[in-house]
């Protein structure tokens, strides 16, 4: 309810007299002026809307960067009320493409303020450690109609590509649990696997020319991917079918389109890296 926002600047205006102010006078405002102004209510969430409240309500050690903080669940250095950070709303008026990045980001204060947030995922890993067991995950991935992987990688320039680690996940739960493939790649072979790299690109190559025939494969930034998979290969595969950076981007183009920021955003995990 409205009723219940406390809305408030960053400055005590009325005082001032002024619009523009160092980050000096903000940092010594705060202390005077608008800490304690919002420890007067039972605040539940504090949303800071542009670069200066960043700073002002101890989230950033600057006023810049606004955009970094967004769909995220953050926490102060000043005060333990729960916060997140948006753009200052006079924003949206100069761009309106931004509302809906607004609106994204106070769904994410509301999943704050009510405590409904995801904080970690119950995982059931396999590893890959033999050549064929690639052949069970692509069993699964056609049973299942889809794959989805990502990469970590060292480089994208071949001669020092290292696909470090890749995860596949097809949507399958077991004892409600998600289950992920994970392979340890290159580095993971010098010293544990007594199987050849050659073995596991044989089987890799039949995974990759299964996609799109009888089953979709899904990736974040498709084309990144699809070119660690051609040059470790050595060869041009069908590519992935959806590409969730481009969904994300039709469903707003604006604000970061990454991995970790779309995660955190609508799917609700406040504390990705976590």
């Amino acid at each position: 309810p409205i009723d219940e926002v406390l809305f408030t600047s960053c400055i005590n205006y009325k005082k001032s007299g002024r619009a523009e102010y160092s980050l000096d006078e903000i940092a010594e405002n705060r202390e005077e002026y608008l800490l304690p102004l919002i420890s007067e209510y039972p605040r539940k969430l504090v949303v800071a809307l542009g670069n200066n409240a960043l700073f002002a309500t101890g989230l950033s050690d600057k006023a810049a960067g606004i955009n970094a903080y967004r769909g995220k669940a953050l926490k102060s250095r000043l005060h333990d009320w729960p916060s997140i950070a948006s753009i200052h709303p006079y924003f949206i008026l100069k761009n309106p493409d931004e509302l809906d990045d607004f609106h994204a980001d106070l769904k994410l204060g509301h999943r704050v303020y009510t405590g409904d947030l995801r904080e970690q995922v119950d995982i059931e890993i396999i590893d890959i450690d033999k050549p064929e067991d690639i052949l069970f995950l692509l069993k699964e991935a056609q049973e299942q109609s889809y794959l989805a992987y990502d990469y970590e990688t060292t480089d994208v320039n071949f001669e020092r590509l290292m696909p470090v680690t890749c995860a596949f996940a097809t949507g399958k739960k077991v004892d409600n649990k998600h289950v992920v493939w994970f392979w340890g790649g290159y580095d993971k072979l010098k010293w544990r696997l007594d199987s050849p790299l050659e073995e596991f690109k044989h089987y890799f190559d039949i995974l990759f020319k299964e996609a799109g025939k009888s089953y979709a494969l899904i990736a974040h930034n498709r084309e990144f991917d699809d070119q660690v998979t051609n040059l470790f290969l050595g060869k041009e595969y069908h590519g992935s079918d959806y590409d969730t950076m481009i969904m994300k981007w039709c469903v707003n183009n604006a604000g970061k389109h990454g991995l970790k920021e779309s995660v955190e955003r609508y799917l609700g995990f406040a504390d990705y890296d976590k």
